[in-house]
């Protein structure tokens, strides 16, 4: 009878494990980034080896993905965004501001919802009965909400954030974290100071951002997409069902700040360990005695929008280094007058380059994903940021040792050459960078383990509540007891008034009956 037991246990286990491995997963990419694809592509196959059944709408797809995964694919988002302003729209980032690139984001996502809602992947999606089933949504979060009406189509299966961006202030929209602008930085911010002023622009921009985004930006997206999701609810509303927050986030990287216990950091979740390195770089590698300084401006920027000034520049500054060999990502790779010493590639194996011992410096514009690359590989930045999280990512890195900066509207070629000759031979950059690596690398799981971990525990317990906090449903400022202290400032204020009025009356009747006194003798 016992074995009886035990084996229909064994088979009961068995069906709910087997459950649990094939559910079917919703993967929003909401975000058009090739760089939030790389990050999200890495939880996309990892679910979909363990046997999920994932289907992922983005703007970009994979000519030939692994079993179990589907790819509806949003073909018109960036054809509809770059028609002949691409350049302008990248380059100009870093000129217009913090508050003009919190309302550039806004134009961005709006420009960029448009193609989605002509894209054969939306189409595909909406056609989809409402009745199909879905176990678990997974969307990046960082995108603004504006493929989570399918959270609406589909009943509400439970929800999980991700964002390829390490700012957990944007978990306040999602599970109701909150701020820390006395020392975070602003995620957007283009030149963070810490004095007083600085603090005092700081908590203005997060402010900002979020008032902008609940009241102007959210109502625009949900006024475009609630005819394609009959009954939508308020998209905040929506975003509140978020159980989990997976966020591309370290504190051995980034500013500690606190974090509720449904905020799961997975920073560095993309990086791979090194492959050897084909026969062409192998070779390359190993002949720059002197150091290879690796040069890539990412994904979303592209070398030629640098413009011919600024590679000019850059071009006779390296040219005056013939001691260093430089690896230049470019998609041209047929530029005039290159010295020997500079070889260009339309693509490259960045992780792997990274990871050889002869490259001794990086540089590039700070993205997220190439910044957390560096660091896990151990490699100093010479920094030459462009937009949005760039400027913070950079700022990070010098204020830790590991990195200078390069303003790419003001810099001169000798200016280049100093400051790369100077950290290649200062070995404080090396030496801080290792440390850097070392205690990133130390962790009792990678940050995959990690995700997967957590996803597969929310596919287990689609109930559960023991994470979440009320918090999620404070408005803001009481959130961060803005009305509180705004009650204790008009009490004082109100106390102060009243004790200068009976001060004052004091006073005055005590003149008044000095002058009466007077008058009396007088008499």
């Amino acid at each position: 009878m016992f074995w009886r037991f035990l084996l229909l246990g064994l088979i009961f286990a068995g069906n709910l494990w087997q459950e649990v491995l094939s559910a079917n997963i919703l993967i929003l990419e909401g975000l058009a980034s090739p760089s939030h694809h790389v990050f999200i592509r890495v939880i996309n196959e990892a679910l979909a080896a363990q046997g999920h059944n994932v289907t992922s709408i983005s703007a970009d797809v994979e000519a030939k993905p692994v079993a179990n995964l589907t790819y509806l694919h949003n073909d018109k988002v960036y054809e509809h965004l770059y028609s002949g302003s691409e350049d302008w729209n990248i380059m100009d980032f870093s000129s217009a501001g913090t508050i003009g690139t919190i309302k550039s984001v806004e134009e961005y996502h709006l420009n960029m919802l448009d193609g989605i809602r002509k894209s054969a992947g939306y189409h595909q999606l909406l056609a989809y009965p409402d009745d199909f089933h879905f176990d678990l949504v997974i969307y990046d979060f960082m995108a603004m909400p504006v493929l989570l009406g399918f959270q609406h189509k589909f009943h509400n299966p439970p929800l999980i954030g991700i964002s390829p961006s390490f700012g957990l202030g944007f978990t306040i929209n999602v599970v109701g974290s909150s701020f820390y602008p006395s020392y975070i930085p602003f995620y957007f911010g283009i030149d963070y100071q810490e004095n007083f002023c600085g603090k005092v622009k700081n908590f203005f921009f997060y402010f900002y951002e979020y008032f902008h985004r609940k009241y102007v930006a959210l109502p625009k997206i949900y006024s475009t997409i609630k005819d394609d999701f009959p009954g939508l609810p308020a998209l905040d509303e929506l975003e509140l069902q978020t159980l989990l927050a997976l966020v591309n986030y370290s504190p051995a990287v980034h500013d500690p700040e606190p974090m509720l216990p449904n905020v799961v950091p997975i920073g560095g979740l993309h990086i791979k360990q090194a492959k050897n390195l084909p026969e062409e770089y192998q070779k390359i590698l190993n002949s720059a005695s002197k150091g290879l300084i690796l040069f890539s401006m990412g994904t979303n920027i592209k070398s030629r929008m640098l413009g011919e000034e600024r590679i000019g520049k850059i071009i006779e500054a390296f040219r005056k280094l013939p001691q260093f060999t430089f690896l230049w990502k470019f998609e041209d790779e047929n530029i005039p007058n290159l010295p020997e010493n500079v070889l260009v590639r339309k693509w490259m194996p960045q992780n792997d380059i990274l990871a050889h011992p002869n490259t001794k410096l990086f540089m590039s514009h700070c993205g997220l994903m190439s910044t957390l690359e560096s660091s896990w590989h151990g490699v100093p930045i010479l920094a030459l940021p462009v937009l949005l999280d760039q400027f913070t990512n950079a700022n990070q890195l010098v204020k830790t040792g590991v990195a200078e900066r390069i303003n790419l509207n003001s810099f001169t070629s000798d200016e280049l050459q100093k400051i790369i000759l100077k950290m290649m031979s200062d070995t404080k950059y090396q030496e801080n960078a290792k440390t850097r690596s070392r205690l990133f690398q130390d962790q009792p799981q990678t940050p995959l383990e990690r995700a997967l971990w957590w996803i597969n525990f929310v596919l287990r317990n689609p109930d559960v509540e023991f994470l979440q906090s009320k918090s999620r449903f404070l408005n803001v400022l009481t959130l961060h007891s803005v009305d509180v202290i705004a009650f204790y400032v008009i009490l004082i204020l109100i106390t102060v008034f009243v004790l200068m009025k009976i001060t004052c009356f004091i006073f005055c009747f005590k003149k008044s009956s000095k002058n009466t006194g007077k008058k009396l003798k007088t008499k």
